[in-house]
């Protein structure tokens, strides 16, 4: 009988070494999640991130996300959760073998395409809050906005909102910094 119940034992810890299981709750303060596996709910155990080093990463997991219960010894009350598991409910951004995506709930996604050497940003808004902001590039429809419009500007008779005055006084260093932006362009 004893050997029996040990043998009950280990094949219930080995069952509960690795289970897969879905995210049912999510303590955003403590970083910890609960995971329902079968007829199982796990308490409050502690989810993998990409980096929590110096370099920390923040993208919990969501409700309903696929992911495993790692179990030392089959211990599930000292289970780890790994999620990233791709399901019917969060499928992948993306089929293509040389991209890294990013996908977001509101469709924001950040797409860096190794074939073309090319990061793409698709969303709404972009806030760079920075002491410094340097772009810097041979060709691109940036710089060459930016020489259009100073053109236009140094060219303009328009009055302002202010009153009725040039929308700049002093131009004189516009065609000057156009002739920069296009040497980029060339």
């Amino acid at each position: 009988m004893q050997i029996e119940r040990e043998l009950i034992e280990i094949k219930r810890r080995t069952a509960n070494a690795i289970r897969p299981g879905t995210i049912e709750m999510v303590d955003l303060r403590k970083a910890l999640a609960k995971v329902k596996s079968g007829n199982i709910l796990t308490d409050w155990r502690p989810y993998f991130t990409a980096h929590s080093g110096n370099r920390r990463d923040w993208s919990p997991p969501a409700i309903g996300e696929s992911c495993l219960l790692l179990a030392p010894g089959g211990d599930l009350s000292l289970c780890f959760v790994l999620r990233g598991l791709y399901s019917d409910a969060f499928t992948p951004p993306s089929d293509k073998p040389a991209q890294h995506v990013s996908e977001f709930v509101d469709g924001t996604k950040l797409i860096f395409d190794e074939d073309e050497s090319r990061w793409s940003i698709k969303t709404k808004e972009i806030v760079i809050d920075a002491e410094k902001v340097s772009i810097t590039g041979k060709k691109g429809e940036l710089i060459k906005a930016i020489s259009d419009a100073l053109a236009i500007i140094a060219e303009s008779k328009t009055p302002t909102m202010m009153g009725p005055r040039e929308a700049l006084e002093d131009k004189t260093k516009l065609p000057e910094i156009k002739s920069i932006l296009d040497s980029f362009l060339e």
